[in-house]
């Protein structure tokens, strides 16, 4: 606290503001650094998830058209045989009523 006479006033220092210490660049930069490092790191694990969801996608369709492939036709059991008879019938009845195109 200066003195001048009887009235004392607090003495205020200037302040420099955003002025950034040398050490703080370097952090800055540093951080900086480390952000984009991580940036990079999440954008490779990212395209190798889609490329393996791709992989499985592709190997389950292969699979899929291989069990199909290799599948022999069953034999349709007698009340399978009667119903498909049917359905057939029908849709001749319907026909001709003219209720079926």
């Amino acid at each position: 606290v200066q003195s001048l006479g009887d009235a004392s006033v607090p003495r205020r220092t200037p302040r420099i503001r955003n002025k950034k210490t040398a050490e703080q660049e370097a952090r800055e930069a540093r951080n900086a650094l480390v952000d984009n490092h991580l940036e990079e790191k999440d954008l490779i694990m990212a395209a190798k998830a889609k490329q393996k969801e791709a992989q499985e996608r592709a190997d389950a369709k292969a699979a899929a058209e291989t069990e199909a492939v290799q599948e022999e036709p069953r034999k349709l059991s007698e009340y399978e045989q009667q119903r498909l008879v049917r359905v057939a019938r029908n849709e001749e009845r319907l026909k001709a009523l003219g209720l079926l195109v």
